[in-house]
């Protein structure tokens, strides 16, 4: 079955198409639009409001993000969603995991509710919370009982001097021992607790502050 709906097309293996009200009853579907996908195993639409609500595996891809849950709520017009159930959200530099998330596409934001465990992936950052807001410019604001925490290793470039490992003297003669070098590792470790965390990320720089 194949639907037109404005802008975006409705796929799906069957369809149900209320004569006396605005709604559409669809299963097993996948609504597409450019650049964008829903796919669900159910869906309750309202033609009316614009109004989509999904069941069963949700998942949405948009703008390089990638969402599932167990069911959500579309507001077709305005570009909105809302998120319930096992939420994982993730896009090019971090993915986390929530109870709830609310999505405005048109102003890249994106709001996460509920034992929040995230990764920054890109700096080999981990974060708990309460709750999370991010957006596109680099934002990303951890609110209650919040803890972020990162490990940097980092091999020392600098020639070490030469040393000996593994060698029981006692077996070997040490004139035969060819020496070998280990460059040493410098690992810096951030653990930040706060009821309040915002990081500001760009290409060439970070800053956290907390309070």
């Amino acid at each position: 079955v194949r639907l037109e709906l404005d802008d975006r097309v409705l796929a799906c293996d069957s369809a149900f198409q209320y004569l006396d009200q605005p709604l559409i009853l669809a299963y097993n579907l996948e609504i597409t639009r450019q650049g964008e996908s829903i796919i669900a195993e159910q869906l309750w639409l309202n033609t009316e409001t614009e109004v989509a609500t999904l069941s069963g595996g949700v998942q949405v891809r948009y703008q390089s993000t990638d969402v599932h849950s167990d069911s959500a709520i579309f507001f077709l017009d305005t570009d909105q969603a809302r998120f319930f159930n096992r939420v994982q959200w993730a896009d090019s530099t971090t993915y986390v995991e929530a109870d709830e998330a609310f999505v405005d596409q048109e102003n890249a934001q994106t709001q996460l509710r509920g034992s929040i465990y995230g990764e920054t992936l890109r700096k080999d950052r981990f974060f708990v919370s309460d709750s999370m807001f991010a957006d596109t410019l680099g934002t990303l604001q951890l609110l209650g009982r919040s803890t972020i925490w990162s490990f940097d290793a980092e091999q020392d470039t600098q020639k070490p001097d030469s040393v000996v490992e593994g060698i029981d003297s006692t077996t070997i003669d040490s004139t035969s021992v060819e020496p070998t070098t280990v460059a040493p590792i410098t690992i810096d470790t951030l653990i930040l607790f706060a009821q309040r965390i915002d990081v500001q990320e760009t290409d060439s720089s970070q800053t956290l502050q907390a309070t």
